[in-house]
């Protein structure tokens, strides 16, 4: 929202990755999966987009539609709502 329309080539990788989430949750919207599974989509993301993707992806998460996110932020997986630790 309030960005002009730019090259993908011209974007930063936080932008090509909102991009690419707003476009794969639209087509859920219209084609709904079961589950997703998100892995370190919050890599290139500031921590105001990561609050937001965190925030959507909790408030889409029911009993028929799931997210598994890996991620190494907090702030990502503070919000969900079961967490696994895997390590060596």
């Amino acid at each position: 929202p309030m960005k002009r329309f730019r090259d993908m080539e011209q974007l930063s990788g936080g932008e090509k990755t909102v991009a690419a989430l707003a476009l794969l949750f639209a087509i859920h919207s219209y084609q709904p999966a079961p589950f997703f599974v998100l892995d370190e989509v919050d890599a290139a993301l500031d921590n105001t987009n990561v609050a937001k993707i965190a925030n959507y992806i909790r408030s889409q998460a029911s009993d028929l539609f799931q997210f598994i996110v890996i991620s190494l932020k907090g702030s990502l997986y503070e919000r969900g709502h079961s967490l696994v630790g895997i390590y060596r």
